[in-house]
Order: C-alpha cells, then structure tokens, then sequence
C-alpha cells in the first residue's frame, strides 16, 4: 500500500501534479460493467454488479476491508457509482493516492468519504489545478467535474 505525505501541501494548493507520489487503481475498462461498482486501491481494475455494491465488493475478495470513499457518475451523489476500499485501513494524515480509471476521470462528479476519510484532494487531468474539498463533495460547475486525473483521499 503506497502512502504519500502531501495532505498538508494539497489542502494549501501548492503540489504539482509531478511530486504526487503512488499511483493505485489503473485504469480499467472504458465503461463500467454494471451500476454498481467496487475498486480496490493498489490493486488492477474494478468489477462491476448491476445487482448491488456488495456483489461488486464481494468480487475484489478479502483485501477490500476498509470502504474509503464512493464516486458517483453524477452530481449531488446520483448516478453510477464506485465504491473505492483500503487495505491499510481507513484514512489518517497520509491518506491514500491513486489515478482513477479512464472512464471515471472523464465522469466523477461527487464523493462520499467513510470512516476516517474527510477530505479529498482532486488534481485536473492536465495537472493544473490542485484544490481540496471536505467531504462530501459535489462538484457541480467546478473544473474538477468530469475532469479528475488524480485523487488524494485523508484525514484532516
């Protein structure tokens, strides 16, 4: 499990896509296979259910013990949704780092934090801007709507 230092430098906005270590979950499949889907930080790909979230948690196996965080497809937590689970337990000062997959850096519209997980720090898909939003977030008219190249998820 990659861990990264920046909380405190995201949340003043002063970190350049270049110095954020750790990359996690990679991108997968264009479309999500289901409604409900489930990904595991650190490891390959995401699965899917159209059935339920427990279905799409069931598939990732033993590892997936701490849910972090849900993007939703849409804004004010609507949509197809991704559950993203730790297996380093849930959120502290160092958080977890990770690229979503393709198809969510292009649709991630709204987060729902877990556990100890408050904060969540967005990078644009071109690196050029950083910004931190207490959790949850919608992200609406933001230039992080639909535009999410990596995500940095703490306690703070």
């Amino acid at each position: 499990m990659t861990k990264t230092m920046w909380s405190s430098a995201i949340a003043a906005g002063l970190v350049a896509v270049s110095s954020v270590g750790g990359a996690g979950v990679a991108a997968a499949a264009e479309t999500p296979n289901g409604r409900f889907c489930a990904a595991l930080v650190d490891r390959q790909g995401e699965t899917c259910s159209s059935t339920s979230e427990a279905e799409a948690r069931a598939e990732l196996g033993p590892m997936a013990r701490t849910r972090l965080m849900t993007y939703y497809s849409d804004a004010g937590w609507k949509g197809t949704t991704l559950d993203v689970y730790g297996d380093d337990g849930t959120c502290n000062a160092s958080g977890y780092t990770f690229i979503p997959s393709t198809w969510w850096q292009n649709r991630l519209s709204s987060i729902r934090g877990y556990g100890g997980c408050t904060w969540v720090g967005l990078t644009t898909i071109d690196g050029y801007f950083v910004k931190a939003y207490a959790l949850p977030a919608s992200l609406g008219a933001t230039s992080y709507n639909d535009n999410t190249g990596r995500v940095h998820v703490f306690h703070g």
